[in-house]
């Protein structure tokens, strides 16, 4: 449940080959939310890069009092499906 104005939504991801992606998208509902294309790069070991990444929202651009909230990745315009999903409800004070 979110009871703040602002929502910060941060992880990391790469592709079934390890590889970092070009950007991504957040959906909420299966609409896009917002578009991420700058990553912090992380070497997590000699093999590996680790892309981080970090972004806000209101919360009013959530349509529904709860949204079912997905990421997916593009490398050369290539979907990666990020098989997590999270769902975001809203906190609505009722008053009497």
């Amino acid at each position: 449940i979110i009871d703040e104005p602002l929502i910060e939504i941060s992880g990391w991801i790469l592709d079934e080959n390890k590889n970092p992606v070009d950007y991504m998208y957040i959906f909420s509902n299966d609409k896009p939310l917002t578009k991420i294309s700058q990553f912090r790069e992380i070497q997590v070991d000699t093999n590996q890069i680790s892309s981080e990444w970090k972004t806000y929202f209101l919360v009013e651009y959530l349509e529904e009092e709860c949204n079912n909230i997905s990421i997916m990745g593009f490398i050369e315009d290539k979907k990666i499906i990020v098989n997590d999903r999270v769902i975001l409800c809203k906190n609505n004070v009722l008053e009497d």
